[in-house]
């Protein structure tokens, strides 16, 4: 490439002739020149004069042009977001999540460099700059990815918040089967940019070496971050797929766990599936101790199948010590405080994981919670509200804020709230027995009880017995509440240790069998 060319120009041609008669004219009769120029031609002849006077100043005073500075990056912190899938086909969506959470896991494993935990929900969409002073951290990494022919085109950027350049940027072009080579090498180039140690990518070890095992892995974990009860079963399938290509896939066997938790498989009796999701976050475990997610895991299933309350908070402790910087960790163990009436424990959590995670929306979500149980009502309104704004997709902050307004009496905004649930969530069950509460505590028992009849076979497989034990309670069938609550107890729901607070059960804590079941469940 040519260096740019700088063309000075001296002057001008002069009129030769012209010069020389006004010169000999002025000779003759001073002055004489100077009076046949008109008073505005002048006027301009002292500003152009002035102009270059200054100019001369200007060229021989000013400081020396400076030469580009080279930046050196001193991020310690870095947010990841999803990756953008720009194939026309958007069943390769999970392609880019998948991306952008490995490499936010493998990120997160390097010493000194902070990660927020923005892989979900995909804000790629989202200024970087702006998304990076808002959670707080130095560089944001995000890029674009397109699979076509078997063939995968991978494009990153690495942004600096503070100065609003790349960093650092490439394009991989590569055979879809070598995704984590790829992965491994922008891990490296990060390290490298960053001045953070790291290994050589040829070094890095692959969480497994079968291309169609770590294919099945990446689409469980996008359905299971996605939060849809529509895809549980798809969702299992994928990742049973994985660890049946590849048994010593430690991070198929963790996820596997956490798609067999009642969360994900509200359909399904507790008993049936959070046995199978012990036994996937031992394998998990054993495969690789470093991860957290199972710990985290087997910290909800000791609090609702085996009811091990100290077993559980070291579970959760665990978990947190090994992924210092995840939500999860965090929310759970503030849930878990809550059930055992440590309420301003488990708000200090709360708080600590929506410092950490302050462009979650689901950290905002989990605090709102927090706030609700402990009937902290403003404070709930006001953190949910803004979880809304940051993610007005979501169905949960609209139900919680429901379930607020339900506690206050206020029904027409309990209404809107539980239909903003119910739009957004049409096969979720919650916002549904909402509304049977909200018809029964508003007086409208005769409307409660029709609407019941919509979660009978077929409509709804199943209604997990603690649900149905909050309308009940809502309609003053109290034996048939308790009965129900009974049955939840017998099958292991992991609602049952929260009875003590949840709102749904308020108008039971009066009755003397309610302390009994609270005794019996040993609760502390």
């Amino acid at each position: 490439m040519e260096a740019p060319s700088i063309i000075s120009s001296r002057g001008s041609p002069t009129r030769a002739g012209y010069t020389r008669n006004m010169a000999e004219s002025s000779l003759t009769r001073p002055g004489a020149g100077f009076a046949r120029i008109p008073p505005h031609w002048r006027l301009f002849g002292f500003a152009v004069f002035g102009l270059l006077l200054v100019s001369i100043w200007l060229r021989f005073n000013a400081p020396p042009t400076p030469q580009p500075v080279k930046v050196t990056a001193q991020p310690s912190s870095i947010a990841v977001l999803p990756f953008r899938n720009t194939n026309p086909d958007s069943s390769d969506n999970y392609l880019g999540y998948g991306l952008g959470a490995e490499l936010a896991r493998m990120l997160g494993r390097i010493p000194g460099l902070t990660l927020a935990d923005v892989t979900w929900p995909p804000v790629a969409a989202e200024n970087p700059v702006e998304l990076g002073e808002r959670a707080g951290v130095g560089s944001v990494l995000e890029g674009t990815v397109r699979r076509a022919g078997g063939r995968l085109r991978v494009t990153a950027h690495l942004v600096d918040v503070g100065e609003g350049f790349d960093l650092w940027s490439e394009i991989y072009e590569a055979s879809a089967s070598d995704l984590q080579q790829v992965q491994g090498e922008i891990v490296n180039a990060i390290a490298l940019t960053l001045r953070l140690p790291a290994e050589n990518s040829t070094q890095i070890r692959r969480p497994t070496n079968n291309a169609a095992a770590y294919d099945a892995y990446l689409g469980g974990t996008y359905l299971l971050a996605r939060g849809d009860s529509r895809d549980g079963f798809e969702t299992v399938t994928r990742l049973i797929r994985a660890v049946r290509l590849d048994s010593n896939f430690a991070l198929a066997h963790a996820a596997l766990a956490e798609a067999q938790m009642p969360e994900v498989q509200p359909e399904l009796p507790p008993r049936l599936t959070l046995l199978t999701a012990e036994s996937a976050a031992r394998r998990a475990i054993q495969l690789d101790s470093t991860l957290a997610s199972p710990h985290r895991v087997l910290g909800e299933i000791r609090m609702g199948y085996y009811r091990d309350w100290p077993g559980a908070e070291r579970e959760f402790q665990r978990a947190i010590a090994l992924a210092p910087s995840s939500l999860d960790g965090y929310a759970a163990y503030a849930r878990f405080l809550l059930a055992m009436g440590r309420a301003d424990s488990a708000l200090a959590i709360g708080r600590q994981a929506a410092l950490l995670n302050p462009l979650s929306p689901e950290a905002e979500e989990q605090l709102g919670w927090l706030y609700l149980h402990t009937r902290e009502l403003d404070q709930a309104r006001e953190v949910l509200s803004r979880a809304i704004q940051r993610d007005s997709l979501d169905w949960r902050p609209h139900f919680d804020l429901g379930l607020l307004e339900l506690s206050a009496a206020n029904y027409g905004r309990a209404r809107d709230h539980l239909e903003n649930a119910g739009r957004r969530a049409p096969l979720r069950l919650e916002p549904h027995v909402a509304w049977v509460q909200l018809l029964a505590l508003a007086g409208q028992s005769d409307s409660a009880m029709i609407f019941m009849q919509q979660f009978r076979y077929p409509f709804w497989k199943r209604v997990p017995p603690y649900l149905e034990a909050t309308m009940q309670a809502a309609l003053g069938q109290r034996s048939k509440a308790f009965a129900s609550l009974e049955q939840a107890a017998a099958e292991r729901s992991e609602l049952v240790p929260y009875l003590r607070v949840d709102p749904r059960l308020d108008q039971l804590r009066a009755d003397p069998r309610f302390s009994r079941l609270v005794k019996r469940l040993q609760l502390p």
